[in-house]
């Protein structure tokens, strides 16, 4: 009798920037730190992670993260971002940018550099 092992098509960490997301388990490391990070905070971030640099709608993500897009989800999922952005530090503006009325975005600093005169 055969049995066929198949490599999964799914990577088992994203890593976004300096950013690393088990998918495995509900780890989190950003700069090579570990964060604590609850589960619905790392289901938000591993949707925005794979949606990388697209905003996502505030009921997209509650729909995604509770099951329903009522209105206390969506406070719950505002305030879960805020906390992210918190445990981010003073790089929360690069990963996790406030835009108004375009929804939530996961995106990596860019790695633009001035040009040289």
């Amino acid at each position: 009798m055969n049995v066929r092992v198949r490599k999964s098509p799914y990577p088992y960490e994203i890593v976004v920037g300096e950013l690393k997301l088990s998918l495995v388990s509900t780890m989190v490391f950003f700069k090579d730190k570990f964060l604590s990070v609850s589960v619905k905070e790392h289901n938000l971030l591993r949707y925005l992670a794979l949606r990388n640099g697209v905003p996502v709608s505030l009921s997209t993500l509650a729909l995604h993260i509770y099951g329903s897009s009522g209105l206390p989800q969506q406070r719950i999922v505002t305030a879960c971002y805020n906390h992210l952005r918190s445990k981010f530090g003073d790089d929360a503006d690069l990963y996790l940018p406030q835009t108004m009325k375009r929804g939530y975005v996961l995106r990596p600093p860019s790695t633009k550099t001035a040009p040289s005169t």
